[in-house]
């Protein structure tokens, strides 16, 4: 599953996140893909969802989450900046929970 968000995306429609998934060869069969937009907290608030997800549905083993701030293209002056924050979340089952956990 690939969760993307930005501040700036390329456009409205589609979503970033299948344009991510189709670059990693996936389709939409095989790799659901969604965005969370809320502008440069996307990180934090894509994890609730990520979490919940992976901890609920055994199907998904893996979750990409890729958070990009990129308001600065839109900025003048010398003062630029912009970053992502790839993150990928694993299931793992506790011996001593017997549960899941992210």
């Amino acid at each position: 599953m690939v969760i993307a968000g930005t501040d700036a995306p390329e456009a409205i429609s589609p979503p970033t996140a299948p344009g991510v998934q189709a670059l990693l060869g996936g389709s939409s069969y095989e790799i659901p893909a969604f965005d969370v937009n809320t502008s440069c907290a996307n990180p934090v608030y894509m994890l609730e969802p990520g979490s919940s997800i992976i901890a609920g549905n055994p199907k998904y083993g893996n979750i990409l989450i890729i958070g990009v701030y990129a308001m600065t293209r839109f900025l003048r002056g010398s003062l630029r900046g912009s970053g992502s924050s790839p993150t990928v979340l694993v299931l793992q089952y506790s011996r001593n929970l017997g549960r899941a956990e992210t």
